[in-house]
């Protein structure tokens, strides 16, 4: 799988959270660069939480990244709706993974200076 080991292998700091308000309350605290989601958690479903990020002041513009192991061909408008930067299916990649990863961290630092 390519969890928190592999994305540390990668350079990058990881804050994990088991439920969907404690990873709200993680997120607020911290001010992360991105947020990955999974659509299937208890009490609270993916989107549900990336809604309520997207309703915070301070996390409306940070990029979120679903991830289910659903197979419905709605996930990606259902993601949309729900306020997501992209949503993808898992199992996938690790390569790829890290790439919409890479992908999305510089959509948020925008264009190169000119």
């Amino acid at each position: 799988t390519f969890g928190k080991e592999a994305l540390e292998r990668l350079g990058y700091q990881v804050l994990t959270a088991a439920a969907g308000v404690s990873g709200m309350d993680t997120a607020k605290q911290e001010g992360p660069d991105l947020i990955i989601l999974d659509v299937l958690m208890p009490n609270m479903d993916g989107y549900e939480i990336c809604r309520r990020l997207r309703a915070d002041a301070g996390l409306k513009d940070t990029p979120i990244l679903l991830l289910t192991a659903l197979e419905e061909r709605m996930l990606d408008l259902w993601g949309r709706e729900a306020g997501a930067t992209f949503t993808m299916s898992k199992p996938s990649r690790p390569e790829h993974i890290a790439s919409i990863i890479e992908w999305m961290l510089s959509w948020k630092l925008g264009p190169p200076p000119v």
